[in-house]
């Protein structure tokens, strides 16, 4: 029987030995995951940082944006009322370029018409 046991203890050995060695490399595993870990959370971490920094630059370009854009509205304005102005004038100069036209227009047929008249009256 003690032949028995002795092998009994042996593979009782070596299967500890054996679960030994598994949780070794779980263990080295998990360390390795750990150090992973620490490493990518430094990563997020600086990733974040310039995240939110970039987050504080665009809001200051935004803000210069729109500082330049009032700016240039500002300077826009008397110029779009100066063209303004120049259109109006353009339409009136053309609505009274039409009308004297018009009467040009009309001072010539009623004047061909006086002078058929006329010479019709002169023919009779």
């Amino acid at each position: 029987m003690s032949d028995q046991n002795n092998r009994i203890y042996e593979k009782l050995d070596k299967l500890d030995e054996k679960f030994d060695r598994k949780f070794d490399k779980l263990d080295t595993r998990q360390d390795i995951t750990e150090k992973q870990l620490i490493v990518y959370n430094e990563q997020l971490k600086t990733h974040i940082a310039g995240v939110q920094e970039a987050r504080k630059e665009n809001a200051m370009l935004r803000e210069y944006i729109d500082i330049e854009n009032e700016k240039l509205r500002n300077d826009i304005s008397p110029i779009a009322l100066h063209v303004g102005s120049i259109q109006s004038n353009i339409l009136f100069w053309k609505k009274l370029g039409n009308i004297v036209l018009k009467t040009i227009g009309v001072i010539s047929v009623v004047s061909g018409l006086i002078y058929s008249i006329l010479q019709i009256k002169g023919l009779q």
